[in-house]
């Protein structure tokens, strides 16, 4: 007989579909390690939808591994709180999973993980750590490994969150050496870069630290009340922001007025010249455009021209060449910036400069602007940029087509190709040693391969493919040590061999498998006749790739056929402690 209704928990009385509401506004990692689990019936409502526990945010310093929160610490020690687990992961991806742990912030999913990770510690540890302000992570890694004590990133990540205790640990590691005023230093730029006024009033009373650089990196990373309330005024003694607009170029100066073009002027109005078009510079590449209209004709450091009709000569030529530069260097910095307002900073400064001078500066009349789509093509909507500076009158030559192949724009490489009248690199039949011809060598070893750290470079190579490029293994083998493992499976697939393809083939196998490439690049590469090597293995790769690596020797050669590491190879593999671990098991390490 069913209980009745008031004898069940309110929970397992609700429809499916109010369960999955309910889900909803909770944290999708407390959804998938707890809801889930209460029952069969929540289990089966939120399937599909809160399947996966997620461990990594998305970080907003570059490199740094930041833990989602809220941590699944109990899900995360009852998974990977075994070795099993850790058998299938490469070096990297352990370095990767113990980082997290290390930014969780929870003391048992640390402990488990520096006891199966299987790998040795890495300044990068230490970084999550103190990114996170994990007091007790740090003193625990620190305790593990006291070389991690030098690790200025550390200080710097401590600096950018505010974590002043985690700082006073890792200064409290340089007391008495050197590093200590790299430590104050690292934490002051750090604490810039994150907007932390209390950080920054505590090193300067605790520590006496330098000013030099801080407000760079403040606008730098767009922290516009620091930069105008604390910095400014202290970099500029006397200076008020405001009524700076294009139209207010000629402004009085509330401290000195900046020198004329020409004049002569002395060393401390030489630094103050470089100071205030360091901190434009910075202002234009991080920080909001309304804050670039509001200093910006306080900090261009030039107001007269040289005489209508003069030929450049003596101190106004080399001051003319210095403002070009300045022009040059402003105009990457807003075609680089990270901002969302990236048009409108290029056209505020084209009007700033008026149409003679923007004319000039964007034909390569004035100047250099070669640094422009180096630049932009860090960007991922670098087409839309590149669109927008040529309506602007900036030429579309060959470097644009270089930039957007490195930086990944398989969308721009097109368009250039296919609407601006670019020509695409000229077909040959040499691809410098590999054979096979169908494409420009030198285009693709300048400029394509080697960047698999761009997010479209599969869509770069696939689309050059299209167009007729043959790639052969020992294009592969230049790929194997940087590219992702999709554009590597891929390539394995549609490369041809060549000339030589035999040792191109075993070249590209140990590369991928040196760097940590999953086992599905190591299973295609072989199926390409790849030689396997256990040496290059054992430096990235996992114990699961290495039992897979072991079984395909043994069948082609017996167990002899299974390589003994040279004690210099297994010093280089010194890293991946569970490699050489599976390796001695194994008898397949030469002893000392």
């Amino acid at each position: 007989m069913a209980p009745d209704s008031e004898d069940r928990p309110l929970w397992s009385q609700l429809t499916p579909d109010l369960k999955r509401k309910i889900a909803g506004h909770i944290p999708a990692n407390d959804a998938a390690a707890n809801l889930r689990l209460v029952d069969s019936d929540s289990a089966a409502a939120l399937r599909g939808l809160y399947d996966t526990i997620t461990l990594q945010r998305t970080a907003s310093d570059e490199g740094t591994n930041c833990a989602q929160q809220p941590w699944p610490g109990h899900a995360f020690v009852a998974h990977w709180g075994r070795p099993e687990p850790w058998r299938a992961l490469t070096l990297p991806q352990r370095w990767r999973l113990l980082c997290l742990a290390a930014s969780s912030c929870h003391a048992a999913s640390l402990d488990a993980a520096l006891a199966h990770a299987g790998c040795s510690l890495t300044p990068e540890v230490l970084t999550a750590a103190a990114a996170a302000g994990n007091t007790a992570g740090c003193q625990r890694l620190l305790a593990a490994d006291v070389g991690l004590s030098g690790s200025r990133e550390a200080a710097s990540a401590a600096g950018a969150g505010g974590h002043i205790a985690v700082l006073q640990l890792l200064l409290n590691t340089a007391i008495g050496s050197s590093l200590r005023f790299f430590f104050v230093s690292a934490a002051a730029r750090g604490a810039c870069s994150g907007g932390q006024a209390a950080m920054l009033a505590w090193l300067r009373r605790e520590h006496d630290c330098r000013t030099s650089g801080l407000a760079e990196a403040a606008a730098r990373a767009g922290q516009v009340q620091l930069l105008e309330q604390v910095l400014l005024p202290e970099l500029l003694p006397g200076y008020a922001p405001g009524g700076g607009g294009a139209a207010a170029a000629a402004a009085d100066w509330e401290d000195e007025p900046p020198p004329d073009v020409g004049a002569a002027v002395d060393a401390d109005a030489e630094k103050q010249r470089w100071l205030r078009l360091q901190l434009l510079q910075a202002i234009t590449h991080g920080s909001p455009v309304e804050v670039l209209r509001r200093h910006y004709a306080r900090l261009w450091p030039w107001r007269q021209q040289q005489p209508q009709g003069a030929p450049p000569h003596g101190a106004f030529a080399e001051a003319e060449a210095a403002r070009d530069r300045a022009l040059g260097q402003l105009l990457c910095a807003a075609a680089g910036t990270n901002t969302p307002c990236w048009a409108a900073k290029l056209e505020f400064l084209l009007s700033a400069w008026g149409p003679v001078v923007t004319g000039e500066l964007l034909r390569g009349e004035r100047g250099e602007y070669g640094g422009v789509w180096e630049c932009a093509h860090r960007r991922p909507d670098f087409l839309a940029r590149l669109r927008h500076l040529a309506a602007a009158g900036m030429p579309l030559r060959a470097a644009a087509v270089q930039w957007a192949a490195e930086g990944g724009h398989a969308d721009a490489l097109a368009y250039l190709w296919d609407e601006a009248g670019l020509p695409p690199p000229p077909h040959d039949d040499d691809d410098g040693g590999g054979g096979g011809g169908g494409g420009s060598s030198s285009f693709i070893d300048c400029h394509v391969l080697g960047r698999g750290g761009a997010p479209g470079h599969l869509g770069v190579l696939r689309l050059l493919r299209s167009r007729g490029f043959v790639f052969t293994a020992r294009h592969v083998a230049a790929e194997a040590r940087c590219s992702t493992d999709a554009a590597l499976v891929w390539l394995a697939e549609v490369a041809e061999d060549g000339e030589e393809g035999a040792r191109w083939w075993g070249e590209a196998w140990a590369g991928a498998a040196c760097r940590g490439a999953g086992l599905a690049v190591l299973r295609a590469l072989r199926a390409r006749g790849a030689a396997v090597s256990l040496a290059a293995l054992a430096a990235g790769g996992s114990e699961e790739a290495l039992e897979w690596a072991a079984a395909e020797l043994e069948a082609e050669g017996g167990y002899g056929a299974l390589q003994v590491l040279t004690v210099q190879q297994a010093r280089n593999a010194a890293s991946n402690i569970a490699a050489t671990a599976w390796l001695r098991r194994r008898g397949l390490l030469q002893p000392e």
